[in-house]
């Protein structure tokens, strides 16, 4: 029985080289999705996803979808779509 794994990053054994589970910053947990990082959560127990560096519990940043000037979050399983203004 294995009681501890010490890596600084986690990969595909598939070889899928730009996915992966990075654990080389300390207090810091990033997931990479082809080859940048998508999710983060860092110390303060704060997750980002979009951003590397969340200042809130739960922070998204949607820079890239936009529909009508507005910026696009959608909530699924019968909620409605948020749209945020910059």
């Amino acid at each position: 029985m294995v009681s501890e794994i010490k890596a600084d990053k986690l990969t595909n054994q598939s070889g899928d080289q730009d996915t992966s589970v990075d654990l080389s910053t300390n207090d810091v947990v990033k997931v990479n999705i082809a080859g940048s990082e998508k999710v983060r959560v860092d110390a303060n127990g704060n997750v980002g996803i979009g951003t590397a560096s969340p200042t809130h519990t739960l922070e998204i940043d949607v820079n890239d979808d936009t529909q009508d000037g507005y910026k696009q979050l959608k909530l699924v399983g019968g909620r409605p779509t948020i749209f945020m203004r910059e």
